[in-house]
């Protein structure tokens, strides 16, 4: 059986360094009202600092009202938005600081951070090479620009700055998790085994580590090993996703019933889930064609689920296509 790579860089959470701000002295010209304006931000704060974020969004909106001059309530509604996933209101704030402070690498990346989780991905790349202009050796822009660069397809840049990211902190398990995840991209397994199994050893309970390392197994032909770590991850995480896996690592070693039994575990866990019904149906029809096909329950079974899964999903050519070879030839007999 093939393994489909595409859809283990799905599973995992990539993990993008979030990373702090910047908070040093107020450095805002001395405009009007700029006293009260201080007093008003050190009580917005305050009031973050004791979890109160909703009182600490005002007093920090109210002190740029005071005046707007003022760079350090920024940097806080900036974190406080951020802290929220609110990225769209973060930008606002990072946008702001990174035309009033550009010499300030910590504004740069926040920018990109926001522009990354909204999609803007190509604004994020500009910021996070303004970042690097600063510093090359920053590391959370380093790594995130090279998951920008995964997300768009271009392998090798992504490589080139998640290798980097892994070589300024070794003992990063994130880093290491997304050196592998690229290296994979580009089809160097050996070399991307190494990168999951340092990760694991960083960080040994990362479910999504542990499943895209269970896909770099499978691609390289292991899934003995394959299976192993997987039903290491289900003792994390119980899953449908992972019983498929599963049942796919059983189904490369031809232990068919054991996958037909992991396939119809993960459909019973979710009934909607029809590539696992794909799975079992070409599982069925691998014994059937080894059994001499003489079994033509197994058969026709598969083909209600194939019909089953094209109900649920029309959008399968493949599963389509296998169809119709399997309905021409019981007429053709």
């Amino acid at each position: 059986m093939t393994s489909n790579r595409s859809g283990w860089f799905v599973v995992a959470l990539v993990a993008v360094a979030i990373g702090g701000c910047a908070t040093g002295p107020e450095s805002g010209g001395a405009g009007p009202g700029r006293p009260q304006a201080i007093e008003t931000y050190v009580k917005g704060v305050y009031a973050y600092q004791a979890g109160k974020n909703d009182q600490a969004v005002d007093s920090l909106k109210q002190a740029l009202e005071t005046n707007p001059h003022l760079i350090m309530p920024r940097v806080f509604l900036g974190r406080i938005y951020k802290e929220r996933g609110d990225y769209s209101s973060a930008r606002e704030y990072y946008e702001a600081l990174v035309a009033m402070d550009p010499y300030e690498v910590q504004n740069h990346y926040n920018l990109g951070l926001s522009d990354q989780m909204l999609q803007r991905l190509q604004d994020a790349i500009k910021s996070y090479n303004n970042a690097l202009k600063l510093d090359p050796n920053h590391f959370g822009s380093n790594m995130n620009l090279g998951l920008v660069y995964l997300a768009l397809g271009d392998v090798d840049k992504a490589i080139k700055y998640e290798d980097k990211a892994a070589m300024l902190k070794p003992e990063s398990a994130e880093a290491q998790a997304n050196l592998a995840l690229t290296l994979d991209a580009r089809g160097d397994y050996v070399l991307a085994e190494r990168a999951y199994r340092k990760s694991i050893e960083l960080a040994p309970k990362q479910v999504g580590t542990l499943t895209n390392y269970a896909g770099n197994l499978l691609a390289q032909q292991k899934p003995r090993d394959a299976a192993d770590v997987i039903q290491q991850t289900l003792k994390l995480e119980d899953t449908p996703y992972l019983h498929k896996r599963l049942g796919d690592a059983y189904a490369m070693e031809q232990r068919y019933d054991e996958a037909l039994g992991q396939y119809r575990e993960a459909r019973k866990r979710n009934p909607k889930y029809f590539s696992a019904l794909n799975e079992e149906a070409r599982v069925l029809l691998q014994q059937y064609q080894a059994g001499m096909e003489l079994d033509e329950k197994k058969r026709d079974e598969a083909l209600g689920l194939l019909r089953q899964s094209l109900e649920m999903n029309p959008q399968q050519p493949k599963v389509k296509s296998l169809l119709d070879q399997w309905e021409k030839r019981m007429f053709s007999k």
